[in-house]
Parts: C-alpha cells; structure tokens; sequence
C-alpha cells in the first residue's frame, strides 16, 4: 500500500492468498513457482494463460500475474530464476508471448523487467468510481 492504496492487503488477504493459490494449482492453464533458499520459500510467481480477443491473430499468451521476492532476498538472482522459468513454461506450451504488469511508480520494478527484456507496450487506465 506504499506505492498506492489500492495495493492495502485486506484483513484476511493471507488466507484468501492461500485459497487463491490452492485454486491455481489445480489450474493446468497456471502455474505457481516458488524460489527456495534452504528449502525456506523466498519468492514466487504466478502465471496463466491467457486469451487475446477473438479478433486478433494471436490467440493466447502468457501472462505473469503476480511475483514477489521478499525484500531482504531480492538482487540475488531469485527474481531473474523465476521470470526465466515463467518464460521457459510459456516456451514449452507453444506460446510465443507473455505479458506482465507492473505498477508506473514502481521504478526498480520497470528496472527489473526492463533487464529482463520486457518492453512497454499499453498503457492500464483507470478510474475510482462511487
């Protein structure tokens, strides 16, 4: 919630995580990757497979919903582990793309995945409604 509000973990978000996670590994279009050190998780990534519109070409993608290494594990190399697996499982599917968010204040997030070759292409809009 640092970067913005919308980012406050909700009272029960590590429960609804585990939920969440226990959906996807049931999931043969997802995949959840875990970095260990000592057998200890220090990060993860989730990844699906996603559908373009009927009106494109390309049909399907991956696509990186969420990665985290934990703070005092980062610029280690667990990040860089991770996306290339995310990239290799997508590889292995047939897919040729995969996409990934990443917030527009997070800038040694945009370094990340800039040094990992991904490009900006679209801009997410939005707008809080009441």
């Amino acid at each position: 919630g640092e970067m913005d509000p919308m980012y406050c973990k909700s009272e029960n978000g590590p429960n609804r995580f585990r939920e969440y996670v226990a959906t996807l590994l049931k999931n043969e279009e997802a995949n959840v990757s875990l970095a260990l050190e000592k057998d200890i998780p220090v990060g993860y990534c989730i990844t699906v497979i996603a559908d373009y519109p009927p009106v494109l070409n390309k049909k399907r993608y991956a696509f990186i919903t969420d990665m985290a290494v934990y703070p005092t594990h980062r610029r280690r190399g667990y990040g860089r582990a991770l996306s290339q697996d995310a990239i290799s499982r997508a590889l292995s599917r047939g897919l040729d793309r995969i996409e990934m968010r990443v917030h527009s204040l997070n800038d040694p997030g945009i370094r990340f995945w800039n040094s990992m070759n991904f490009e900006e292409y679209v801009k997410v809009m939005y707008q809080d409604i009441h």
